[in-house]
């Protein structure tokens, strides 16, 4: 194969990496490579262990290092280090024909790697499993803690680490159906909640339905149109139309969330609320089918309600009751409709499964760490990723996916458009019998939906036999220097597109979850890293018990009323990054620059800082770091 040809073949490989629906692609290119596509294939992706917005390639990540050293490597040993003619056996074993989960040969080079804004870690993992002395930061605690997971752990305690997070998980898994299955059906999939209203034709009360589903009985507004906050509603009973306005109606029924959240927090609670507050659309089953049992699913979540308020004093300690800052322009809409804590955001159910499960992990966390200490810190982060993910279905912020008949979790409403508001309705997973246990799938065999425990195996996997160092630091790129001048071979880095996302703002709701779950490790085994005497976040001027997630420096672009002076702040950051860099690197050393943009206000702003900061471009490779059908950039 020649260089060119990989090329091709990672451009390829990129597109269906970074697909969320790829079994079809991965069927067409095994057919494409005369290669026999196994029954199922075992794709347990990084992206699974925790959410981040912004992921690379991990095929285009292992490349751009090695194009970066074509002036010490040949084509020919490009090939054999990156190991693409391994893939058939990899099918074989069962997985997709993706190059990332072909183990690269460690480059017989002594150098350093940094990636000072490492996100969801697919470079630094590159790296490191290239054998190659890494080090990664990041400014946001949520990136800082998905980096541990990914790399540190994994490479420093390998397959053991894998066999105690399954055992781990297997148990928080039985401790949720004892504590919490009485309060859930067995047989039930999800819950669709809706809103209700009256007829101001015939008076009956009846159940908004904006999803399309088949509704055979029940008192039902069928929602017809939609025209800004106009709502057009048919109701069932007397097939009259009429207009309701959306933005009242959620407003009013906020209300009335915050009074019955204020009544469980005072350890008190008020059933008639809850009926009138949480209605039952629907239910899904286990078989698949929709299935109308309002009463049933309403008298699970009183008996919920009840039991969190009796035991408040107790359990209040792990519910979240910031308030959502009001710089949070991703969640601001739910500000506009009175939600101002971020419990608000649950009903009674969801509330007492947080709180229940965070008390778990918090626990558990100190017995692990008193028992093994920095292996029990890595036990209990991945505990907290998956409680994080699992919230992360069971908010009043979620939407029903009516395609797949699935949850769209809380910030799925981000992806669709960069905002994250309350719906006429929102959904609920079973945490005891489904959610959780596919938020880790510790008994998954070759088979995975998406858990945690299998992508960690696969990572320890990759790690064995790894022998280099990896540092990880919650930090301010833009200070790189401060580690050091003239040290770093090469800066490898994918920085914020300008405009495109705001990580701060979409962390925040991850951060609130992590934080309370590792509260008793921060700053001794998280948070602990010191740069010149210092811990590494001093230098952010912000502190990891706080709430909220650091915005101040944020290397990213705000849409909003000050947009060109937001744009010449960002000017401004990147040009005090790149000289950063440029001091930090060795007088022979690279920066490899990803960047990808629609707007050539974005491009005018990096090629202004590299020009400002003394570098120069050698090589240039236009590559698909964004899926096409889903591309923004």
């Amino acid at each position: 194969m020649k260089l060119l040809d990989l090329f091709r073949e990672i451009n390829r490989d990129a597109a269906i990496e970074m697909s969320y629906k790829p079994k079809l692609s991965y069927f067409v290119r095994c057919k494409e490579l005369g290669i026999s596509p196994p029954k199922y294939f075992f794709d347990p992706k990084i992206r699974s262990i925790h959410p981040w917005i912004a992921r690379r390639p991990r095929s285009i990540s292992r490349l751009s290092i090695l194009l970066a050293l074509t002036d010490e490597f040949s084509s020919e040993n490009i090939l054999r280090v990156f190991g693409i003619g391994a893939i058939r056996k990899k099918v074989e074993e069962g997985y997709p024909p993706l190059s990332s989960y072909i183990k690269p040969k460690p480059l017989k080079k002594k150098m350093i790697l940094c990636d000072p804004m490492a996100g969801g870690g697919s470079i630094p993992l590159e790296s490191s499993l290239l054998g190659i002395r890494t080090i990664a930061f990041d400014y946001n605690p949520v990136a800082y803690l998905i980096l541990k997971g990914i790399i540190e752990y994994p490479l420093k305690f390998k397959d053991e680490l894998s066999r105690a997070v399954k055992a781990e998980a297997r148990k928080i898994i039985e401790y949720a159906g004892n504590v919490l299955g009485r309060f859930y059906d067995r047989e039930d999939d999800a819950y669709i909640f809706t809103k209700k209203i009256v007829c101001p034709f015939c008076k009956t009360e009846i159940n908004l339905a904006a999803v399309k589903i088949n509704l055979k009985s029940g008192k039902v507004g069928r929602i017809i149109g939609k025209r800004a906050n106009q709502l057009v509603v048919r109701c069932s009973s007397c097939w009259n139309s009429f207009k309701v306005d959306r933005k009242n109606l959620l407003k009013d029924w906020v209300k009335e969330h915050k009074k019955l959240s204020s009544l469980l927090l005072a350890g008190k609670n008020d059933s008639n609320l809850i009926l009138n507050l949480h209605i039952p659309l629907i239910t899904k089953n286990i078989y698949g089918k929709y299935v109308e049992k309002s009463d049933r699913v309403q008298k699970l979540l009183i008996q919920a309600a009840n039991f969190l308020a009796k035991d408040i004093d107790c359990l209040k300690e792990y519910i979240p009751i910031d308030l959502i800052p009001t710089q949070n322009k991703v969640f601001s809409p739910l500000l506009e409709y009175g939600i101002k804590y971020w419990y608000q955001i649950f009903n009674p159910r969801q509330l007492l499964a947080l709180a229940i499960l965070t008390e778990y992990v918090r626990k558990r966390c100190e017995e692990l760490v008193s028992n093994d200490g920095e292996f029990g810190v890595a036990i209990s982060l991945y505990l907290a990723f998956g409680l994080s993910k699992m919230v992360d279905f069971n908010t009043l912020l979620t939407t029903w996916n009516v395609t797949n008949k699935s949850i769209r979790d809380t910030v799925g409403q981000y992806a669709r458009a960069r905002k994250i508001g309350l719906k006429l309705e929102y959904c609920e997973a079973i945490v005891p019998y489904k959610n959780l246990t596919w938020v880790f799938e510790p008994d998954a065999v070759r088979k995975t939906g998406g858990g945690i425990c299998p992508v960690l195996e696969e990572l320890c996997r990759q790690m064995e036999g790894v022998s280099t160092e990896v540092s990880i630091y919650q930090f301010d790129a833009k200070k790189l220097s401060l580690l050091g001048e003239k040290f770093i071979d090469m800066v490898n880095v994918d920085p914020p597109y300008f405009d495109q996302h705001i990580y701060s703002d979409f962390s925040e709701f991850f951060w609130i979850i992590l934080r309370n779950c590792l509260k008793d490790v921060i700053d001794s085994y998280l948070f602990n890293e010191e740069i010149k005497g210092k811990k590494s976040w001093e230098y952010l001027d912000w502190n990891p018990n706080l709430a909220s997630v650091p915005r101040k420096d944020e290397l990213i672009v705000r849409r909003d009323r000050n947009y060109l002076a937001e744009v010449e702040r960002y000017k401004r950051n990147l040009t005090e990054f790149f000289r950063s860099v440029h001091k930090a690197l060795k007088d022979d050393g690279k920066l490899v620059l990803w960047f990808t943009h629609k707007s050539w206000k974005a491009w005018e702003s990096v090629i202004y800082s590299l020009y400002l900061s003394d570098f120069k471009v050698v090589k240039f490779y236009p590559f698909v770091s964004e899926h096409p059908t889903r591309s923004i950039t």
